[in-house]
Protein backbone atom coordinates (compact mmCIF):
# COMPACT_ATOMS: atom_id res chain seq x y z
CA UNK A 1 0.00 0.00 0.00
CA UNK A 2 0.93 3.70 -0.74
CA UNK A 3 0.99 6.20 1.81
CA UNK A 4 -1.31 8.98 0.94
CA UNK A 5 0.52 12.13 -0.03
CA UNK A 6 1.60 14.42 3.35
CA UNK A 7 -0.39 17.45 3.83
CA UNK A 8 0.55 20.73 5.47
CA UNK A 9 -0.11 20.36 9.38
CA UNK A 10 0.14 16.42 9.06
CA UNK A 11 1.84 15.34 12.14
CA UNK A 12 2.29 11.49 11.35
CA UNK A 13 5.21 10.41 12.49
CA UNK A 14 8.19 9.40 10.90
CA UNK A 15 11.08 6.88 11.73
CA UNK A 16 14.66 7.81 10.37
CA UNK A 17 17.44 5.22 11.05
CA UNK A 18 20.44 6.42 11.12
CA UNK A 19 23.91 4.21 9.98
CA UNK A 20 26.56 4.02 12.19
CA UNK A 21 28.27 6.64 10.15
CA UNK A 22 25.73 8.75 11.05
CA UNK A 23 25.47 8.43 14.78
CA UNK A 24 28.71 9.57 14.41
CA UNK A 25 28.48 12.61 12.79
CA UNK A 26 26.11 13.99 15.79
CA UNK A 27 28.74 15.17 17.98
CA UNK A 28 30.12 17.35 15.17
CA UNK A 29 26.64 18.60 13.66
CA UNK A 30 25.77 19.75 17.48
CA UNK A 31 28.97 21.61 18.14
CA UNK A 32 28.64 23.30 15.15
CA UNK A 33 24.67 24.48 15.86
CA UNK A 34 26.19 25.22 19.16
CA UNK A 35 29.03 28.12 17.78
CA UNK A 36 26.18 29.20 15.34
CA UNK A 37 24.14 30.04 18.40
CA UNK A 38 26.80 31.53 20.42
CA UNK A 39 27.71 33.64 17.25
CA UNK A 40 23.78 34.83 16.90
CA UNK A 41 23.86 36.00 20.14
CA UNK A 42 26.97 37.45 20.90
CA UNK A 43 26.21 41.48 20.77
CA UNK A 44 29.67 42.33 19.58
CA UNK A 45 30.03 40.54 16.47
CA UNK A 46 30.08 42.55 13.56
CA UNK A 47 26.99 42.94 11.10
CA UNK A 48 29.21 41.23 8.26
CA UNK A 49 30.31 38.56 9.97
CA UNK A 50 27.09 38.29 11.74
CA UNK A 51 25.53 38.01 8.24
CA UNK A 52 27.90 35.17 7.05
CA UNK A 53 27.14 33.13 9.60
CA UNK A 54 23.49 32.61 8.86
Amino acid sequence: MVPPRARPGDRRQVRIVATEAGRALVPEIERVWAELAEDALRPELEPELRAASC
